[in-house]
């Protein structure tokens, strides 16, 4: 089993991630892992696709199909092996902050936690609402 990361940005449309998706299985993938958002009309999406050996370099081969057909910019990497002691040094964590925004906030808490020496997986932003003319 080896995997690859799959990356595509694009103008958002209804249909994409069924295009991804298919375009995926038939070349004999499986999506194991997956991110996707439309951030103010461009959608990106990243998948881990796990498959035999020559998945990876199929998706590689034929990605030009694949924007063509769906307008997207696409990428594909082989994906490295997790380590496994890193795995198990690992304490995973939920850290939610709310704030008023400012410029450099993401920078100044990322800052932070690398020099704690914390991995950040996964990390999510949202400007949700807009009190007396500063976001939060």
């Amino acid at each position: 089993m080896t995997h690859a990361i799959l990356t595509a940005i694009g103008a958002d449309r209804s249909g994409l991630v069924d295009e991804v998706s298919s375009f995926i299985f038939d070349r004999g993938g499986n999506i194991e892992d997956s991110r996707m958002v439309n951030l103010r009309g461009q959608f990106a999406i990243m998948l881990l696709v796990g498959g035999e050996s020559e998945v990876a370099e199929r998706l590689r081969r034929d990605k030009g199909l694949l924007e063509e057909k769906s307008g997207l910019q696409v990428d594909v990497r082989v994906a490295a092996q997790p380590s496994k002691a890193g795995a198990a040094q690992a304490m995973p964590f939920r850290f939610v902050a709310t704030a008023v925004d400012r410029a450099g906030i993401v920078h100044q808490v990322s800052h932070l936690l690398r020099e704690m020496n914390v991995n950040i997986e996964s990390l999510e932003t949202r400007l949700t609402a807009v009190h007396g003319g500063a976001g939060l």
